[in-house]
């Protein structure tokens, strides 16, 4: 990430960046079966989301602080979802693949505080505290269920179950204190 932070004048100061909000990165699998035929659960994510930031903050006296950062959040995240059945090949079932990818891009907010209390010449405690409020990030969301037969990368599909192009979607972003 990258941050610059600068003073303006004697009580203002003011900064920016872009840094890493959020990352996605796993990739799992659950066997099972039903009536005896052999299934396999495949789990994949990827992608995340990114901040650029811009703060700005003052001194209102010798000992507290308040500022506010305003963030463009940015980026992506795909879910692939398999049930493959048997080898991939079986006669009995078709096997399931789910597609779903959020794409992020919206603003938030985030205020803070500080107290600054010298402790002689040469210490100083400092104590903090940082709001995110409360608020849905606008995104859109793009998913596809098929079924198919076949191994993964060759699969002949049979059938579309879902369909989603590009929806329009809120998607909660928690409250966070700090």
């Amino acid at each position: 990430h990258i941050a610059i932070a600068f003073p303006i004048g004697d009580r203002w100061g003011a900064g920016f960046g872009i840094r890493p909000f959020s990352q996605i990165g796993y990739n799992f699998q659950r066997d099972a079966s039903i009536n005896g035929n052999p299934q396999t659960f495949d789990f994949d994510g990827t992608g995340g989301v990114n901040e650029v930031f811009v703060g700005v903050g003052t001194q209102l006296n010798k000992n507290l602080a308040v500022g506010v950062n305003g963030k463009f959040l940015f980026g992506q995240k795909t879910e692939i979802k398999r049930v493959v059945f048997g080898n991939g090949n079986s006669g009995n079932f078709f096997n399931t693949l789910d597609q779903n990818n959020i794409k992020f891009n919206d603003v938030t907010f985030d205020l803070g505080v500080q107290y600054f209390k010298n402790m002689g010449k040469n210490h100083r405690i400092i104590g903090g505290l940082t709001v995110s409020p409360l608020s849905d990030i606008g995104a859109t969301q793009s998913r596809l269920i098929r079924s198919y037969e076949g191994r993964e990368g060759f699969e002949q599909i049979k059938d579309t179950v879902f369909q989603l192009d590009e929806t329009p979607i809120d998607f909660n972003l928690g409250s966070r204190i700090g």
